[in-house]
């Protein structure tokens, strides 16, 4: 397990994030925002991976990380390369997001790291490991009812009904060989999971706050699947950012900083 170490001694699990979309870096540069904010709420030190990078850069990226969460996306799954149905009227494929996903996906596999996919992200892994997707007959945006139907660790100790925020237009069809289905909406899918490969995903969005619960979620992938050791503490977010606050402020000078937990 790859603990990022801070200047206080305390450590946390990297997890490597990619860009979510190269062709609309506002909406990318919102939603990784989101996802940064919801690993290090969880406990986590997120990395993120920019997309275009060579399969080289990709691997020496990750070496140093303890798993790989791939995010939501605005973009829609390619149909020509992956044989996907798709809506009249759609978002545009993202080849380079594809690319990068690939990439950590199997550079995740071989090194043995879990793989956390959310919304675009089971997608992804769903058709890129020989699964179906296909364009759903009721997009399902805001909030949801999600039953949990296993006991896997993603859903460690949380009740089997979940609320969930969903947003998403395409759907699991078919899933890949090994995977299981671990929770389900009303209408799609909304939880997948390969234990053995440590491959698990989700349809809706944990890493907003209308997913209650979402933190915790990220938790148990973080040190239930990934057996990272919860040592980052409140006070350990106190001491690290005071500090961090006196090193920008300078030691002559004062400053006021309020914080709450």
């Amino acid at each position: 397990m790859v603990l990022a170490k801070s200047k206080l001694g305390s450590t946390k699990p990297r997890i490597a994030i990619p860009e979510p979309c190269s062709y609309d870096k506002a909406y990318s540069d919102r939603s990784i925002k989101s996802y940064l904010e919801a690993v290090e709420a969880a406990g986590g030190e997120p990395v993120v991976i920019p997309l275009g990078l060579t399969p080289e850069e990709t691997a020496k990226r990750i070496t140093g990380c303890s798993a790989v969460l791939l995010p939501g996306s605005k973009a829609d799954v390619d149909p020509q390369k992956f044989g996907a149905e798709r809506h009249p009227k759609t978002a545009a494929p993202d080849p380079l997001r594809d690319a990068a996903d690939e990439l950590l996906i199997q550079d995740a596999y071989n090194l043995r790291k879990p793989i956390f996919g959310i919304c675009y992200g089971l997608q992804f892994m769903v058709y890129s490991l020989g699964g179906k997707v296909r364009a759903a007959e009721r997009r399902e945006y805001g909030h949801a009812q999600v039953d949990v139907l296993t006991n896997s660790s993603l859903f460690g100790k949380l009740p089997r009904s979940l609320e969930v925020w969903m947003s998403h237009g395409d759907e699991a069809l078919e899933l890949p060989a090994g995977f299981e289905l671990t929770a389900k909406s009303p209408t799609a899918v909304a939880g997948i999971e390969n234990a053995e490969k440590k491959m698990f995903a989700v349809q809706f969005h944990p890493e907003v706050r209308h997913t209650r619960l979402g933190t915790e979620i990220l938790r148990n992938f973080i040190f239930d699947i990934c057996k990272a050791k919860p040592t980052w503490t409140p006070q350990h977010f106190v001491d690290e950012t005071v500090a961090r606050v006196r090193a920008q402020v300078g030691r002559d000078r004062r400053g006021r900083r309020a914080l709450s937990l």
